[in-house]
């Protein structure tokens, strides 16, 4: 019986254990709602509810209220809040609920109805770096009475105005730098919460005051520029007809910055302005860098003289020149412009200037003459003759007006039609001639004073190649000494200059000693520095320039395109300036070798 009773029980047990009751629903889990911030004003809304867990009689519940509830599946569900609900600010609890059997409530999701989200229109002022506190004034809309102005993620102190403007104190230490900075203005959550843009705090525009130098030469080689103004700033720039240079800062006042060659490969004027780094207000305007041109005049011209008191560059114009044969013209050498012209003679020649640039004298070959131009009226006021020689009427060679003496000229004379043409040195004044002149074939073919007191000559005609110093007195010229091997060329030129005599052939004689100072290792047509200090040579292909302090190159340039200088006409003139006679023509040209 007992066996029995334990049986029927495990039976019953057993079929218990398979009989099937009522599916339990599972509790449903709520993962998002969309949208999580509402608009006041802007229902009716439809809230969508995610999760898992949804069976077709789950609903929503807002604020612990059964909404009608669309399920779209077990993990998407939706019901619809209409205008009024959502008419006012306040904080929605979503919740989703199954029903039994099982079932259950999930957890609840937060959705906000909030007042507008605040916007920002306009703000003002400009800010620049390194500016003042300044107050900052913020046009907009949807601002509230707890709306916090917002700097880099830090609050400022903030002033309601209206819901359109609020003011924000800012420091100095807020606008040290120029930088994008984050703004935002800041309401509560139910206020519509934050919206943020990036605000520029700006460089200061740059002024330019000064360009040194404020002019090169086309063709020149790359050099520094200094620019001097005010507001500039590290990382500026120099913008060169538009084109960025990296520039080196030095201070808020100096920047220099390295011009390249090719900068100066076209005439004209190049944009020079300086560009701060972004955010800035705007570059500095431009200033004008002139790149100056190659001038070429097209004059048969003989010899050319500069005049530093008018600025001008004389020219002798052989007779068959077109336009202004036989005479001498004033040309303005920043132009190329023949500002005027005189009457010298027929086939003037060679030019010698005095050094208060209040006389010119023309060797007038065709008259066998000396014409004399008064700079001051530029009018010819005096002709005379070079007088008659060992065999028959001379001619003016070389010529040079002895220093402090505008109206005393040396004359090397020319006998044209006998070799060697050289017939003496003589002194003119006022076209009278002093009654001592050196022998025939001594004194030299070229002339050049040193001072008052002594002239030089050099024999490029004869295989003496004779180097005389001569001295000057009341009577006339006397020949002091001639020294063999200073200058060792046939038709070499010599030129005076610092108290030195050059040759074209790169020897430097002291003038006082009259000894050899120096060969320079370069040949060419000379022209020395009137400041002293350095002396040029000139070939068809390159202008060099040799320092006097250490007789070594300074540098060197090429010579203009083209370049066909005659062997005597090289000339500086200006602060850069070099001009020579070729074949047909007059080239006016600058050099940076000046100031190098």
């Amino acid at each position: 019986m007992k066996a029995l009773a334990t049986l029927v029980i495990a039976g019953a047990v057993l079929a218990c254990s398979e009989s099937t009751g009522p599916t339990l629903n599972p509790l449903p889990i709520l993962e998002a709602v969309a949208p999580a911030t509402i608009t006041r004003g802007t229902g009716p809304v439809t809230v969508i509810v995610s999760g898992r867990g949804f069976v077709p009689g789950t609903k929503i519940l807002i604020d612990g209220v059964e909404r009608a509830t669309s399920v779209q599946g077990s993990g998407q569900a939706s019901t619809r809040l209409e205008a009024p609900e959502v008419s006012v600010p306040r904080i929605l609890g979503v919740a989703t609920a199954n029903p039994g059997p099982g079932g259950g409530t999930s957890g609840t999701v937060q959705v906000l109805v909030t007042n507008p989200t605040p916007a920002i229109d306009s703000i003002a002022p400009l800010l620049l770096a390194g500016g003042a506190p300044s107050t900052l004034v913020i046009h907009g809309k949807f601002f509230r009475t707890n709306s916090a102005v917002r700097w880099n993620g830090t609050d400022r102190p903030t002033r309601f105005v209206s819901d359109t403007q609020l003011e924000a104190d800012l420091t100095a230490g807020d606008l040290t730098v120029a930088a994008r900075v984050r703004l935002a203005v800041v309401n509560l959550a139910l206020d519509g919460g934050m919206v943020e843009i990036r605000y520029p705090v700006y460089n200061p525009q740059p002024v330019v005051l000064g360009l040194s130098p404020g002019r090169a030469a086309v063709g020149g080689s790359g050099f520094t520029l200094t620019v001097t103004g005010e507001h500039f700033v590290p990382g500026a720039v120099i913008r060169w007809n538009g084109t960025p240079h990296p520039a080196v800062y030095h201070d808020s006042n100096l920047l220099t910055v390295t011009i390249s060659a090719s900068d100066l490969a076209s005439p004209g004027v190049a944009a020079v302005a300086v560009a701060n780094p972004d955010p800035a207000l705007a570059p500095s305007s431009d200033s004008s860098f002139r790149v100056l041109p190659n001038l070429v005049l097209r004059l048969h011209a003989r010899d050319l003289a500069w005049d530093a008191v008018r600025g001008r560059l004389y020219a002798s114009v052989l007779s068959d020149d077109v336009r202004f044969g036989n005479q001498v013209v004033d040309i303005d050498p920043t132009t190329g412009a023949i500002v005027d012209s005189v009457w010298a003679g027929l086939a003037p020649a060679q030019l010698a200037i005095s050094d208060d640039a209040s006389l010119l004298y023309v060797a007038v070959d065709g008259e066998a003459a000396v014409a004399r131009i008064d700079l001051a009226t530029f009018k010819r006021n005096l002709l005379f003759a070079v007088g008659t020689g060992t065999f028959e009427t001379l001619w003016a060679g070389d010529m040079a007006v002895l220093p402090g003496a505008p109206h005393t000229l040396a004359v090397a004379r020319y006998s044209p039609n006998f070799s060697p043409h050289q017939d003496g040195v003589a002194l003119y004044d006022d076209g009278v001639m002093r009654s001592v002149v050196t022998p025939r074939v001594q004194g030299g073919n070229l002339i050049e004073a040193a001072s008052p007191t002594t002239l030089y000559g050099y024999d490029s005609e004869t295989s003496g190649f004779q180097l005389y110093r001569m001295d000057v007195a009341d009577s006339g010229l006397t020949v002091r000494d001639a020294t063999e091997g200073l200058v060792q060329q046939y038709y070499a030129d010599i030129r005076y200059g610092s108290g030195y005599i050059f040759s074209t052939e790169g020897t430097a004689i002291d003038a006082v000693s009259g000894r050899l100072a120096a060969t320079v290792g370069v040949q060419g047509l000379v022209c020395p520095e009137p400041a002293g200090g350095k002396v040029y040579y000139m070939t068809h292909a390159t202008l060099y320039a040799v320092s006097t302090a250490t007789w070594t190159l300074s540098g060197t340039q090429p010579s203009p395109p083209g370049a066909d200088p005659s062997w005597y006409s090289v000339t500086r003139w200006g602060d850069d300036g070099f001009a020579y006679v070729g074949p047909t023509e007059v080239v006016i040209f600058h050099s940076d070798l000046v100031t190098r």
